[in-house]
């Protein structure tokens, strides 16, 4: 039996045990599965460990760290593993202090501890646990588990057990999507035989074939195994069990790379989120070493791009998430992903033309927009690259959109350091701050080219009031709109506004308030702007 004493001696994890009596080492194991959820039991069996970077509780009270412990023990779940330096450098004071008073084992993961080798070494202690007869009967069952020390362990599987029966292997969804196979056409005749012979959920015996459903916990279908050919007969008893034994490594595959992938996803957003924070809060030398970790090291430019992919909900599809990951990996692309409402934001260390190539293989699939932005030589560039290429999808056309193509004035205004915008708003757009109107309407005369008829249309007003509003403007100003210099003026302060609204979002209550001119709000702002240099708090 594995326990959690046997877990905790794992040096190479360096786990250390912060709360639990004496007897909590005793504490048998039966599963470990990480979990970001605020009820994980819901879907954790008893005995088994939970493993969490605590992200959900970030902002939450004290009390939910506490009820966290209540549940989890209540459930009878072995321990909690809390990961650090993520999203707390420590486990959190309350839960522990919960966690001390009813005894229940919690243990800090350090960061360098991927929570997929903890539930590799869990997995695979309980694999040779629970068959330890079985393999000591059949050495072919041996020989497939060594597949989980292959990089790609669903593959070396396949091919661990075509060797063992001398047949072609083949896997399939429910829905009947080859997974793996060693041909298209072969494998679409193999599960039309599936279909065809199948008995409810019951294997599948030819001279030829043989077929086993793979099933969920609930008895739900989740797919076939199947293999072709081979000098052997379909009856056997040794072909049964090494089947039904490769199913149930094949679950074990798949639980480990959904953990690694939802590790790797959360811990990608993590070091993006924290390149797009005022460097103050960060150390750039630390965050720089961070992004080397995925293999972005600068050695050749990188850039920020918007890749928009969202479903007709709004939603951004996890599906497409995961074949632009899958594709940029596949390519040897480095990188960092962020979902966004509607957009996956990324960041990656590829020449132009690379960008080109992979956006091109990804448009044969399904519809897509890509902006990206300037080109990101350090860690301080890439919120700056990322306005960049917001700009670019909004103000050009076609599939990909490289700020580099945008025109001379919005090129300037996104290559300014924020700080010197917001002296130079506040100079030419300063007077017009508390009549908000007055810059929607400057914006719109500028979005028609100056056409005054076509600009009052789209402001729903008469041309005459339009002229009347601009020379309310021009007087405030002090600055004639006849004159060139003026309008350059006028135009490029406008664009860095709008600069300056991408920047802090939509959702802030206090920027809103600026831009309509609230001098409170205004004043609220100013300790902000002072101290970052914010364009939307001038």
């Amino acid at each position: 039996m594995l326990t959690l004493g046997d877990l905790l001696d794992h040096k190479e994890f360096k786990l250390e045990l912060l709360t639990g009596n004496k007897r909590a080492r005793e504490r048998p194991i039966l599963g470990a599965h990480n979990s970001e959820m605020a009820h994980p039991t819901e879907f954790i069996p008893p005995d088994w460990v939970v493993l969490t970077l605590g992200i959900w509780l970030r902002d939450q009270p004290e009390d939910a760290q506490r009820e966290l412990v209540r549940e989890l023990n209540a459930d009878g779940i072995c321990a909690l593993g809390f990961g650090v330096d993520v999203a707390f450098s420590q486990p959190p004071a309350a839960l522990l202090d919960e966690a001390r008073l009813l005894e229940f084992p919690v243990f800090r993961v350090p960061y360098e501890t991927p929570y997929r080798e903890i539930v590799g070494f869990v997995n695979k202690t309980l694999i040779d646990t629970d068959f330890s007869s079985i393999q000591r009967a059949f050495s072919m069952q041996n020989y497939l588990l060594d597949a989980f020390k292959a990089h790609w362990p669903l593959q070396d599987l396949a091919q661990r057990l075509s060797r063992l029966l001398h047949g072609e292997v083949y896997l399939f969804d429910a829905s009947g999507r080859m997974r793996l196979g060693e041909s298209d056409e072969r494998g679409a005749q193999v599960w039309l035989r599936i279909i065809r012979q199948r008995v409810g959920t019951s294997a599948v015996a030819a001279d030829d074939l043989l077929a086993m459903p793979l099933m969920d916990d609930v008895g739900r279908e989740q797919g076939w195994l199947a293999v072709l050919g081979g000098s052997r007969s379909a009856s056997n008893e040794l072909v049964h069990a090494v089947m039904r034994f490769a199913g149930r490594l094949l679950d074990f595959v798949d639980l480990q790379r959904d953990a690694a992938r939802v590790e790797d996803q959360l811990v990608r957003e993590e070091v993006l989120k924290a390149a797009l924070e005022p460097l103050t809060t960060y150390d750039e030398r630390e965050l720089a070493g961070r992004f080397r970790r995925f293999g972005i090291d600068f050695t050749k430019p990188a850039r920020a791009a918007i890749f928009h992919v969202g479903d007709r909900a709004g939603a951004v599809a996890p599906e497409r998430r995961q074949m632009l990951e899958d594709t940029l990996a596949a390519r040897g692309i480095p990188f960092l992903a962020m979902a966004e409402p509607r957009d996956l934001t990324v960041v990656m260390q590829a020449e132009v033309d690379e960008l080109a190539a992979w956006v091109d293989e990804l448009a044969e699939r399904f519809d897509l927009v890509v902006g990206a932005g300037r080109e990101i030589t350090r860690v301080r560039d890439v919120a700056q690259s990322l306005h960049g290429a917001r700009t670019a999808m909004r103000h050009l056309d076609g599939r990909l959109r490289l700020v580099d193509k945008l025109g001379l004035a919005l090129w300037l205004v996104h290559s300014v350091a924020e700080t010197d915008l917001v002296v130079k708003i506040d100079q030419v757009l300063g007077p017009l701050l508390d009549r908000p109107e007055f810059i929607h309407t400057l914006k719109v005369y500028f979005e028609n080219d100056l056409n005054v008829t076509a600009a009052a249309a789209e402001l729903s007003i008469h041309p005459n009031t339009l002229r009347y509003r601009l020379g309310q403007i021009e007087a405030i100003l002090q600055r004639p709109l006849s004159s060139m210099a003026t309008l350059v003026d006028v135009y490029l302060a406008c664009l860095a506004s709008e600069k300056g609204e991408d920047e802090c979002g939509a959702n802030n209550e206090i920027i809103r308030s600026t831009r309509c001119g609230d001098p409170e709000a205004r004043r609220a702002c100013a300790p902000a702007r002072r101290k970052t240099g914010n364009v939307t708090c001038g």
